[in-house]
């Protein structure tokens, strides 16, 4: 059992920093592409010279919120952080978040960035790890699954390349193909698959029930295991597992209902913190205690000092692997190995934040 101690200390100042960074090569969501990646840091300043830094960058086609409209609301609730106390326990911060909302609704990625820049405050001053703080029953050291898409050839090409680096757990995103093609593929790259490897499938809520089902059925034979969301509509989600006994993987549809969950059918829930926050992580981890479900971290083009968060989130709440994108910054340490080991990386201070930072002028 660890026990953290943090110290308490006030929050003296509120710093913010915005930026827009090219993507390239263009990310598709919802068959919208988008060319750039926009949002904005905070920093928790407190008079023992710690800073808490968190992330606000709502995900355009798949978060409920703008980011107007939570610099909107950042903006509104600035005069309410000052002279708060570092919340001595995550329920205690939970607290603080809520008496916030209650005054000034916020957008669930704002609510994201503040729990995000509280806990790497409370951190630094308890000298624990967040996932420490989180759960004292964390694992330190969590793998990384690779993200496989594109043609044959290029998913084919990128196995082999990450297997020689030492993945062996892998996503394979199948809903730009007809389902036809994508049995044709995966039976061809699964007999040069190493079966020591572990794969799952992510189709993007691109095929309608009865393609799904066809899918579904023509592939049982294949070591896969699960879905992500493999129809258009999730209500009919337990069709599908009815008719083909695969199991699926949940990710839009637990962003776009926060309050409660049909979770039949469901073998893993894909979690984007920057889409649902702190309170519905903690909700679906205790839902999901004692039962074969398993709660999966996956990150939504942010930067590596969220990534050092989304990795402190997944030792605490989960026994799975966790997927960082690294297109924004791909020559960060972070991604350089197949795991991340917690104990290799301090909380971010200054010298971790991105460059492209523009100092935001706050009232």
């Amino acid at each position: 059992m660890y026990w953290c101690t943090i110290n308490c200390v006030t929050i003296i100042n509120i710093k913010a920093w915005q930026y827009t960074i090219p993507l390239s090569p263009p990310i598709r969501i919802r068959e919208t592409q988008y060319d750039t990646r926009s949002g904005f840091m905070i920093g928790l300043v407190t008079d023992s010279g710690y800073v808490g830094f968190g992330e606000v960058a709502p995900l355009p086609g798949m978060s409920l919120d703008t980011l107007t409209e939570c610099e909107s609301a950042f903006l509104q609730i600035i005069s309410m952080l000052y002279f708060i106390e570092t919340p001595q326990t995550v329920p205690e911060l939970l607290k603080i978040i809520d008496r916030i909302h209650q005054s000034h609704p916020l957008p669930i990625a704002l609510q994201h960035g503040l729990e995000m820049a509280f806990l790497t405050l409370m951190s630094h001053q308890s000298q624990c790890l967040i996932a420490q703080l989180l759960n004292p029953k964390f694992q330190p050291i969590i793998p990384r699954h690779c993200l496989l898409n594109g043609s044959f050839e290029t998913v084919l090409d990128r196995y082999r390349t990450q297997s020689k680096l030492g993945y062996t757990r892998f996503k394979l995103k199948v809903g730009h193909l007809n389902e036809r093609d994508t049995r044709q593929h995966l039976v061809e790259f699964f007999k040069q698959a190493n079966p020591e490897h572990r794969f799952w499938l992510d189709a993007n809520r691109q095929w309608p029930l009865q393609t799904a089902i066809n899918f579904g059925s023509s592939v049982q034979n294949l070591p896969i295991e699960y879905i992500e969301e493999p129809i258009e509509c999730s209500d009919e989600l337990s069709q599908f597992y009815e008719a083909t006994g695969m199991t699926i993987g949940l990710d839009e549809t637990l962003i776009e209902n926060t309050e409660s969950w049909d979770l039949s059918g469901a073998s893993h829930l894909i979690i984007k913190p920057m889409c649902v926050g702190l309170s519905a992580i903690i909700d679906l981890y205790t839902a999901t205690q004692n039962t074969p479900k398993q709660l999966v971290i996956s990150s939504s083009y942010d930067s590596p000092i969220t990534h050092y968060y989304y990795a402190q989130l997944c030792a605490a709440f989960s026994t799975q692997s966790i997927g960082l994108d690294a297109q924004l910054y791909p020559n960060h340490p972070m991604y350089a190995t197949p795991s991340v080991d917690l104990n290799q990386y301090e909380p971010p201070t200054h010298y971790d934040l991105p460059p492209n930072l523009v100092r935001w002028t706050l009232p």
